[in-house]
């Protein structure tokens, strides 16, 4: 039977199995943080018929489990077991019943890379160093990773893009990372392999838990990127993709190549034979890459006057939002004679420009447009509005 060994250099606190929500990691970003990863690996191993041993600076240690009943009902209670002693542990192999058993080498994984370990395959046992070793035996655990992409292969695919929010690879997956790590299934397999970087909210069995949120992430990624091979490649992906579902439209940043190759799609037929055409004709990117040569960097468009009654649902609006927090006292505004979909740049000067839609409901817009006038980092956002929250919700209760 194959063996893989999980090794870090730090002891494990025999605690982390017996406390639940107790998560102290040494590294500044960890994958894992919710406490008990753990004690779910070890319930989905024991619940596969796979042995499981534990070696913290020499002292072996092995799961077994207890048969009872509860209420009628069989019942299976992990127990750690030494030469010493055996100590019933506060759960059974149906912690984590919904777990998938790729899901408990993501979960010891995600510790080792945590604790900055290493993971050993094999059939050797290699218990001369220190800290802790815990090895798992059976040949479908041996295979489980690699046949279940539970980790991401950044050997074998090229990095064609990174930002400090996203690494872009290439090659298809029916997958996003998150740090490395298998975190969300796609309703549409992609041409390209997207890792997430930055802190997400995950569930408790470590999937995304807004995937909109990664989408949004990615799309933003993407639109501005200079890597023009990794933008054919997505701007020309057929519109069963993930890629192909992507919506593109003028409120991304968007790089100077992201124009460039919407341009070079839109004129060449046989590339814009798939979605990318469509992208560009909503976006009408063709005119933005020719206004945008003329005029630079600073978008021009023509004043809007505003009606009497729109006047009075953005005064009211302003009222709102400057309630909730978001002070524009010091920032320039110019409502425009266009639609938001039409815009292809945005003023680098401190000025908000409103376009003619967004008079009616412009609530979302000035927010967005406050975070970017202010430079604010994804982080700072979160905080500030998670600050605001409450604020937020006595005014609408109001």
């Amino acid at each position: 039977m194959k063996t893989t060994t999980f090794h870090t250099p730090t002891e494990l606190d025999l605690r982390a199995l017996t406390l639940f929500g107790v998560s102290v990691k040494e590294c500044k970003s960890p994958i894992g943080h919710f406490g008990t990863g753990l004690k779910y690996a070890i319930a989905v191993l024991l619940r596969n018929q796979l042995t499981v041993e534990i070696s913290i600076s020499g002292k072996s240690y092995t799961f077994d489990v207890e048969e009872s009943l509860f209420r009628g009902q069989p019942l299976e209670t992990v127990v750690l077991e030494s030469k010493e002693e055996s100590v019933e542990l506060p759960f059974t192999t149906q912690l984590g019943r919904d777990w998938e058993l790729w899901m408990a080498y993501r979960e010891l994984y995600s510790n080792t890379v945590d604790e900055g370990g290493s993971i050993l395959s094999g059939n050797a046992k290699v218990y001369d160093l220190s800290g802790t070793f815990i090895t798992i035996t059976g040949d479908d655990f041996a295979l489980v990773a690699e046949r279940e992409k539970a980790i991401l292969d950044k050997v074998g695919l090229g990095l064609i893009h990174q930002d400090p929010d996203i690494e872009i690879y290439d090659g298809p997956s029916k997958y996003i990372y998150y740090r490395g790590i298998r975190a969300f299934t796609l309703n549409h397999a992609s041409v390209c392999t997207y890792n997430i970087k930055r802190k997400m909210e995950l569930t408790e069995d470590r999937t995304i838990k807004y995937g909109f949120y990664a989408t949004a992430d990615i799309t933003e990624s993407i639109a501005r990127s200079h890597r023009k091979d990794m933008l054919l490649k997505v701007l020309t992906a057929e519109l069963d993709t993930f890629e192909g579902k992507l919506e593109f439209n003028s409120t991304h940043e968007l790089s100077p190549e992201f124009l460039a190759v919407c341009a070079q799609v839109e004129q060449d037929q046989e590339l814009g034979s798939s979605g990318a055409s469509s992208y560009s004709k909503h976006l009408n990117l063709s005119a933005a890459v020719e206004a945008k040569a003329k005029i630079g960097s600073v978008p021009i468009y023509k004043a809007y006057e505003l009606t009497n009654e729109e006047q009075s649902k953005m005064v009211a609006t302003f009222e709102f939002i400057e309630k909730a927090g978001f002070d524009f006292s010091g920032i320039e505004l110019q409502y425009i004679d266009i639609d938001l979909r039409d815009m292809y740049s945005y003023r680098a000067d401190g000025m908000i420009q409103i376009p003619r839609d967004e008079t009616e409901d412009s609530g979302l817009f000035l927010i967005k447009e406050w975070f970017r006038v202010k430079e604010y980092s994804d982080q700072q956002k979160y905080t500030y509005l998670r600050d605001h929250l409450l604020r937020v919700t006595a005014l609408v209760e109001d």
